[in-house]
């Protein structure tokens, strides 16, 4: 996946957690990942596993 794809991808995450008025840390708790990996996702400079995009789907 290119990084514009993830910085796409990422601005959807942080689109959501935002609508839902979660801080990073809220986010990451409720995901079972770190407040680092989060702000990676969301910032596009980290790719997300699917595992992880799984988490979100049943969180969102």
């Amino acid at each position: 996946m290119s990084s514009n794809h993830n910085q796409v991808i990422g601005s959807r995450l942080k689109e959501l957690r935002l609508e839902r008025g979660l801080k990073i840390s809220e986010m990451a708790e409720s995901l079972y990942i770190s407040r680092a990996y989060v702000g990676l996702l969301e910032k596009g400079t980290k790719k997300a596993s699917s595992k992880v995009l799984e988490k979100y789907a049943d969180f969102f």
